[in-house]
């Protein structure tokens, strides 16, 4: 039987002969009817015979063309056949001119020998007869080649399908189309599966699909047979042969025939079950680091012991995702383990007095008594497995508390409890969690450490303001002006902080009668070497005028090379005391009762009396000092000659009152403040003498605590900003003398703010210790370092020989910091500082001077970011211009020099204005039109971005309230906004009481934000905008594609509008780059159903472009310029 196409074929062929015949037999006979004359009859048979050509060509023309001929075949690798190309030139161009050759020479010879009809049907038949033959030669030939090549091409697509089937790694299949069966498998599917080849070929993959997933995966793959798509991917659940779940991710591309019917499918199959362990554990490890975050905050605001422990257990459960967490102390003797807090749920805590049952009659062998007695981490991460742990099956069974950990904490550098954690997991404390537990323990004991250091310092505070003793320091200059005053001087009725902070001057306390006599005693003292004196003099309070008498211990500070840098003394209000000094017999109850040591002797130095408080300081009681002499307090650390000059004072003015080192009876030296009076009868006649001890064991170690935090900052114990103020000025003095020059390096961290919002304060704290870490490294040991303050340090170069030096110590800095940093948590980071010179040679310059100049110098170089800059003259011009600009911006937000313009946003035909975007402008009294290019830079650099941010937003949202007043046509407002306003979380609610109180639509506003802004570390953005969005507002980002390289945001963010940032536009027509990123962007908004609108279209050109690629909207000076109010009002009423 004969082939459908070739039966085709045939028919087509006699309908052509039918044609030809009717043609050339029919209008011959009709000619002759018609045209009589012989020449006429031969021009019209030979314009017919061109006709039928004519006709013939075309035919053949058409059956070429239907030709069944795929491309890919007559294409073969990339070029084309030769031989077919040659062949259809034959048919279609040579067999036209064949068959009017013959038809010419035929009708010529019917002209010679008058046989009309006969050569003229016999000329038309041999035409199509060898057409047809030629047609059909040339179609067998082509028929052949493309069997061989289909051939061909089925054995390649073969040997690449063999040779990625066998892939390790991959499980790979083969499936029908129509009944799902297997019909070749790899090992690996079988190792995947667990079923063996012959197994899965008697099964269909809809069978081993766990239910609910194969609703989707029959839907994806009726969309690959119907044609809709060629391939799909698909992460789903197979059910292995014992019964499991076994994750995986599919591919399936679908293989069709030569005439397009689905003839196989082929699958390739992955294991997700590591993929899925993995990010299980992810989460598990970013739970726990969430946790360590909440724990680090304690030391922030807790406030005791205790409440640092209940938080600890309460965080440990909550963030770390933890059945139970007990904190408890373990008696070393009894081995009982005592619980201190605990924290879990409902159900968990119910069992806790079962669990310490079972700690009770199983003493010593619990995780937590094991933890504590070995001094390390104890890990059970299977305790029902466990043997040890069998007294606690029960208790982890019945609550599910299947892993547990002990991890001792440490405090004053010993073990001070343990914490439990419990989890309902197996194998849940992995090596790497178990890390960051302790690392978490570590925190803990930070938290404790902290608290106990704040408690002492507190404690230290309580005992110098209850003390009678007032610590002061002064200045070795004129006056003696004050550095530093204890609190307690506030029982004088004198402020500390106004007296340090308004450079008060201790002279002008002093009694005048008694300021010469004082002077000329310091000045004596000074140039005698003396490191301590002691005098007494009369004091004029200014509350009220009183004048007081006081006792004034002072010590002698001296620098290396024995130049007097301060005066510190101890002052004590003796007034009092004064006036008993006469009643002293009267006055023993009192003595007694004083919380002063005292001691009484006769006229012959014999101890006569003591009060408890001498017995209690000393640990003399007064029946074995019965005898004695004050020789037995002698600590051996005075000689002879200070004893002597003591009773000579004594002697000749009737007391002496200074510090000494005396010791107790164990043997403890201790310094104490010792005042001796003389007692004389009536006659003048010594009877006694009387000592009163004051013990300042605590009151040194205060005193030396809070001159060294008043000097060095608390987190990495540099000298402070003060410290280096004093240093400078002492610097100066002796460049000036010696004719010496130095440098003040100032350095500043790049970016420090983003690391504290990316990885909190804590760890940029651990940063900046690493950071003076290395800078120390950079420098020699007698160079010094000082933080002034963040992440703001400073170097003093004592002597340099050039301003070159300066520059070699800052490129060895640099090189200390380029290599990366490794934070706490795990992160890798680089850190690049800036740094500021000043030079301070023999000029006269005040420490204040030098410190604004290395400033300015700094400024500069934060410019360009991890440089260097020198300090010239016009650098403080620079600073100061900045600084002026700064304070009349925010003078122009105080009068209203502010002002808004609206440049109108088009439809992409600028038939329809869509919107307007609000631009801020600045109307300077003196200066005019102030750009914003010259204005928002430098209000970006203060909080003043924040302050216009606002008042843009509340003025846009009044002048929409006032168009809609008006009846105007409101078009939708679009506003700035500042990344500051992002930073601090307040926009939505700003937002919505704006939208409260003018009233307007919330869909007439639009936000406009920058990616950069979007992308800020440390802040919930996605939050954010959810919250606007739900507000009504329109979000856009604006200069969409100059920011953030991902562009994973968008899918995340309720956005509704990107905005072309201009720069492109401007290149559109001329940078085939730019084109691309343009039609990029318009291809990603009509993705995502975002409209999309061009800045900056200034040309015709441009926004016919913009058209042609599928822009929305375009905004521009081609159609409109920046316009002030009226003027958009008078456009909106016209339209």
């Amino acid at each position: 039987m004969m082939p459908p196409k070739q039966f085709q074929s045939v028919r087509y062929v006699m309908l052509y002969l039918l044609f030809g015949l009717l043609w050339i037999h029919g209008s011959d006979t009709i000619i002759a009817l018609l045209v009589s004359d012989v020449d006429a009859f031969e021009w019209i048979s030979r314009l017919k015979g061109s006709v039928f050509v004519a006709i013939s060509g075309g035919f053949l023309y058409l059956a070429l063309v239907r030709w069944p001929a795929p491309v890919d075949r007559l294409f073969l690798q990339g070029r084309a056949q030769w031989w077919i190309v040659l062949g259809l030139l034959l048919l279609v161009f040579i067999m036209p001119l064949v068959g009017g050759a013959l038809v010419h020479w035929f009708d010529s010879a019917q002209a010679v020998d008058g046989h009309h009809l006969p050569l003229s049907l016999l000329a038309g038949v041999a035409a199509m007869v060898l057409s047809g033959l030629l047609i059909t030669l040339y179609r067998r030939q082509l028929q052949y080649r493309f069997s061989r090549l289909a051939a061909r091409e089925t054995l390649r697509r073969e040997e690449l399908l063999a040779r990625f089937f066998d892939m390790p790694f991959m499980g790979m299949a083969l499936t029908d189309p129509g009944n799902g069966k297997w019909l070749k498998v790899n090992t690996s599917l079988e190792a995947l599966l667990g079923y063996d080849a012959d197994t899965l070929y008697q099964r269909d993959w809809q069978s081993l699909t766990h239910p609910d997933d194969l609703l989707i995966d029959e839907a994806e793959f009726h969309r690959l047979i119907s044609g809709d798509i060629n391939a799909y991917q698909l992460e789903k659940r197979f059910i292995h042969a014992n019964g499991h779940v076994v994750p995986v991710r599919i591919y399936i591309k679908l293989l069709r025939d030569s005439v397009g019917a689905p003839e196989y499918s082929i699958c390739m199959v992955q294991d997700l079950t590591r993929e899925r362990a993995d990010r299980q554990a992810l989460q598990r490890q970013s739970d726990l680091y969430n946790m360590l975050s909440r724990i680090n905050q304690l030391t922030l605001y807790s406030r005791s012991i205790d409440e640092v422990l209940q938080s600890a257990c309460r965080i440990a459960v909550e963030e770390g995702k933890l059945r139970f967490a007990w904190i408890g102390r373990c008696d070393e003797q009894s081995r009982l383990v005592e619980a201190i807090t605990y924290a879990g749920d409902t159900a968990t805590a119910t069992g806790f007095d079962q669990l310490f049952t079972i700690f009770a009659r199983n003493p010593g062998q619990g995780l937590s008594e094991q933890a504590v007695m070995n001094g390390r981490t104890e890990v059970i991460n299977d305790s029902l497995q466990a043997s040890q742990y069998q007294p606690w099956h029960d208790f982890s069974r019945r609550f599910q508390c299947l892993s547990a950990i002990a991890l001792p904490l440490r405090h004053k550098g010993r073990i001070f409890a343990n914490l439990t954690l419990y989890a309902d997991t197996v194998d849940f404390f992995t090596p790497a969690l178990v890390n960051t537990l302790e690392e978490m323990a570590g925190d803990i004991g930070f938290a404790l450490d902290t608290i106990t250091r704040d408690e002492a310092l507190e404690a230290a505070n309580q005992v110098i303001n209850s003390s009678p003793f007032v610590l002061i320091r002064w200045q070795n200059s004129p006056g003696w002006p004050i550095l530093f005053v204890s609190d307690n001087i506030r029982s004088w009725g004198i402020e500390p902080q106004t007296l340090v902070e308004h450079s008060g001057t201790f002279e002008a306390f002093i009694h005048p009668d008694d300021q010469l006599q004082i002077a000329d005693d310091v000045h004596r003292f000074l140039q005698q070497g003396e490191t301590t004196y002691t005098q007494t003099y009369r004091l004029i309070l200014p509350q009220n005028d009183t004048v007081i008498w006081v006792e004034d211990k002072t010590h002698v500070l001296r620098d290396a090379s024995g130049e007097v840098v301060g005066l510190e003394g101890v002052l004590i209000d003796i007034t009092e005391r004064r006036q008993q000094e006469s009643r002293l017999q009267q006055a023993v109850a009192v003595i007694q009762s004083t919380r002063e040591a005292v001691l009484i002797t006769g006229e012959d130095q014999q101890i006569v009396q003591v009060n408890p408080a001498f017995s209690e300081m000393f640990g003399w009681s007064e029946e074995a000092l019965s005898g004695k002499t004050p020789a037995v307090l002698r600590s051996g650390c005075h000689d002879a000659r200070f004893y002597r000059e003591l009773w000579q004072q004594v002697s000749a003015r009737g007391h002496w009152q200074g510090e000494i080192m005396s010791r107790r009876r164990s043997g403890e030296v201790f310094p104490a403040l010792l005042s001796i009076s003389r007692v004389c009868s009536d006659t003048d006649e010594v009877t006694h003498y009387v000592g009163v001890y004051t013990d300042l064991s605590r009151l040194k170690d205060s005193e030396s605590r809070l001159e060294h935090l008043s000097t060095h900052d608390a987190l990495t114990g540099l000298p402070n900003r003060k410290a280096l103020f004093h240093e400078l000025e002492y610097c100066g003095q002796y460049n000036r003398r010696h004719a010496r020059l130095s440098a003040l390096l100032m350095l500043d961290l790049d970016n420090f703010r983003d690391i504290n919002d990316s990885y909190g304060h804590l760890e940029g704290d651990r940063l900046l210790l690493q950071l003076v870490s290395r800078l120390r490294q950079g420098l020699d040991k007698h160079t010094h370092l000082y933080r002034l303050g963040g992440d703001e340090f400073a170097v003093l170069l004592e002597e340099i020989e050039h301003s070159s030096d300066a520059a070699h110590v800052v490129t060895e800095l640099m090189r200390q910091l380029a290599p990366v940093f490794r934070l706490d948590e795990g992160s890798d980071i680089r850190v690049s500082a800036s740094f500021g010179i000043s030079l301070i040679d023999t000029t006269e310059m005040s420490p204040q001077v030098i410190l604004q100049q290395a400033d300015a110098a700094l400024f500069k170089a934060k410019e360009q970011r991890g440089s260097l800059s020198f300090f010239s003259d016009d650098l403080t011009t620079a600073v100061r211009r900045r600084l002026e600009l700064e304070q009349r911006l925010r003078r122009a937000l105080e009068r209203k020099e502010l002002c808004l313009y609206y440049q109108p946003q088009w439809s992409i035909d600028g038939a329809e204005m869509t919107g307007v975007e609000a631009l801020i402008r600045w109307q300077d009294p003196e200066r005019g039109m102030i750009p914003p290019v010259e204005f928002i830079p430098v209000a970006e650099q203060s909080i003043l971005i924040g302050m216009i941010g606002r008042w843009v937003l509340h003025e846009a949202s009044a002048q929409i309230a006032a168009w809609q007043r008006q009846g105007l046509a409101v078009p939708r407002v679009a506003v700035n906004v500042s990344p500051q306003q992002l930073r601090y979380h307040y926009l939505p609610d700003e937002v919505a009481e704006v939208l409260e109180q003018t009233g307007i639509a919330p869909d007439l506003l639009e936000l406009e934000l920058t990616e950069s802004a979007l992308m800020a570390p440390g802040q919930d953005t996605e939050k954010m905008l959810n919250a606007l969005r739900a507000l009504g507002v329109r979000l856009a980002i604006d200069d969409f594609g100059t920011g953030y390289s991902s562009l994973a945001y968008l899918k995340r963010f309720p956005l509704d509008l990107l905005k072309i940032d201009k720069s492109f536009t401007d290149d559109l027509l001329e940078s085939s780059q730019a084109r691309a990123i343009v039609e990029t962007i318009i291809v990603l908004g009509h993705k995502l159903g975002l409209g999309v609108l061009a800045e900056g279209v200034e040309y015709e050109a441009q926004r016919c472009e913009l058209e042609r690629l599928g822009c929305h909207q375009f905004q521009g000076y081609l159609k409109s310029r920046p316009l002030s109010v009226v003027e958009l009002e008078a456009l909106l009423a016209a339209d």
